[in-house]
């Protein structure tokens, strides 16, 4: 499930880590990937249905014999791990895994590329290597918004 959801944000930490940093364009992406969470977090059913199938397809291969979708035990009072009750292991792992995963992701999405960031976002645009390829509409645009920026920050 990690590594699912790794490798959407890849793309965003290659473009975040490269020399042409351009984290406007990041954050557009970033945006794309919260509307695809976001439908995975409004159904968990699916989501949990196609891991249970990974999980078991994996567990097969390395010739696991015992049944790995099963539940926990629920008692009554445990400290340790996850005690969510629930009809079936697919219902249990919806609760205690993958609605958990999701909203932390999306919480810290939403967080890193709200929108008030978006200016501070524009201001990597005023680097000199990348005012050297834009036009004069744009780096007037861009300092107006710098400007913008600045005022709301005092």
């Amino acid at each position: 499930m990690i590594a699912k959801y790794s490798a959407l944000l890849e793309p965003v930490v290659n473009a975040l880590q490269s020399i042409a940093l351009d984290v406007v364009k990041a954050s557009q992406h970033v945006k794309r990937i919260l509307q695809l969470l976001k439908s995975h977090r409004d159904n968990p059913e699916r989501v949990t249905d196609e891991i249970i199938k990974d999980a078991t397809v994996v567990a097969e291969k390395v010739g696991l014999e015992e049944d790995i979708t099963s539940m926990p035990r629920i008692v009554g009072k445990q400290r340790h791990r996850s005690n969510h009750p629930a009809e079936s292991p697919s219902e249990f792992w919806k609760r205690s895994l993958i609605i958990l995963y999701l909203d932390s992701v999306i919480t810290s999405l939403e967080t890193r590329f709200a929108e008030e960031n978006t200016p501070s976002f524009a201001l990597s645009k005023l680097h000199p290597a990348q005012m050297q390829t834009m036009s004069v509409e744009i780096s007037q645009k861009l300092v107006k918004l710098s400007l913008s920026f600045i005022i709301y920050q005092t």
